[in-house]
This record gives C-alpha cells, sequence and structure tokens, in this order.
C-alpha cells in the first residue's frame, strides 16, 4: 500500500488487492482518526475485488473520515468491484468517481 499526503488536507492512498486490503484499510484509519484534517481518496485500480472484512473497514474508514467534516471517495474501481460496493447497504455512504483525477478535482470543489 502506498499512502501519499497529496496536499495539506488530502490523503491519496494505493489500496492493494486482497488479503491485504483489510489490513492496509485499518492501518489508514488508524492513521486519519489522529489526524482529523484530512479527506482521503482511495485508488482500487489494483483491487479487483473486495472482501466482507474489507467492507466492513471501508465503512469504518468512512465514518472516521465523515465524523470530522471530511470526505472519503473511491476511484478507479472495476466493474465488477465497484458492482460489490454499490450493493444497497453501501450506495448511499460511500462516494465514487472515475478516477483519480475526477476524485481529487471533485475534492478541490468541495473545499470547506
Amino acid at each position: 500500500m502506498s499512502v501519499q499526503n497529496w496536499s495539506e488536507h488530502v490523503v491519496l492512498v494505493d489500496l492493494p488487492a486482497e488479503p491485504q486490503m483489510a489490513d492496509d484499510l485499518a492501518d489508514v484509519a488508524y492513521r486519519v482518526r489522529h489526524r482529523h484534517d484530512c479527506d482521503v481518496v482511495i485508488d482500487c485500480s489494483h483491487a479487483p475485488r473486495v472482501g466482507s472484512s474489507s467492507c466492513c473497514r471501508l465503512l469504518e474508514l468512512n465514518k472516521a473520515v465523515c465524523s470530522t467534516g471530511h470526505c472519503l471517495v473511491l476511484c478507479g474501481s472495476g466493474s465488477k468491484l465497484r458492482e460489490t460496493l454499490a450493493a444497497p447497504a453501501l450506495a448511499h455512504t460511500l462516494r465514487f468517481a472515475r478516477d483519480r483525477f475526477t476524485a481529487l478535482t471533485g475534492l478541490d470543489r468541495s473545499i470547506r
């Protein structure tokens, strides 16, 4: 996993495939909880599928980020991964963007 401070208030994460995904999402959540000041963009280009444990970690991470008034955006996800994450329970919770550029540009427009 690669975690980059894209800007002062944006963290960009390259998410690995399963089985490492769940542990890496927990690590990102830990980092974000201690910062309290950043949006998170997760690039899922290398993650063709997501397991139930990783889905739970994504929801926990989203909750941690949103509780500080910031947002989590998933990008680069393939159609199968997007279908899984767009299931009814997750569709209203997670934000999606086509690619990194779109995700980062969307965050720039929504700066508070």
